[in-house]
């Protein structure tokens, strides 16, 4: 997802006056949410931050086995420049595993 949309979204809803922006200090709500609403607000904050956590782990996993990959194919390049062939093999087979 873009930054741009949610760097956005607080101009937007100052812009339509349900939060108040103050230099320096950010925005906030210009007033509290009725007892009505909150229960939606609550819920709607826990499926965002569910969203945002579900993403965050989905890129570390892809970074973790990234590394991992990095790793495998470092030890079979290590082995090569330092002329050992058997060394090589076992790593390219350990990394194919």
């Amino acid at each position: 997802m873009s930054r741009g949309p949610i760097a956005d979204a607080p101009l937007q809803l100052t812009q339509e006056g349900l939060l108040v922006s103050q230099p320096n200090r950010g925005a906030r709500v210009r007033q509290p949410p009725s007892e009505r609403i909150r229960p939606l607000l609550i819920e709607f904050r826990r499926q965002i931050e569910a969203f945002a956590v579900t993403g965050i782990a989905d890129v570390l996993k892809r970074h973790s086995n990234l590394m991992e990959s990095f790793r495998e194919h470092k030890a079979v390049l290590d082995a090569l420049r330092r002329k050992d062939a058997e060394a090589a093999v076992r790593a390219l087979q350990a990394n194919i595993q």
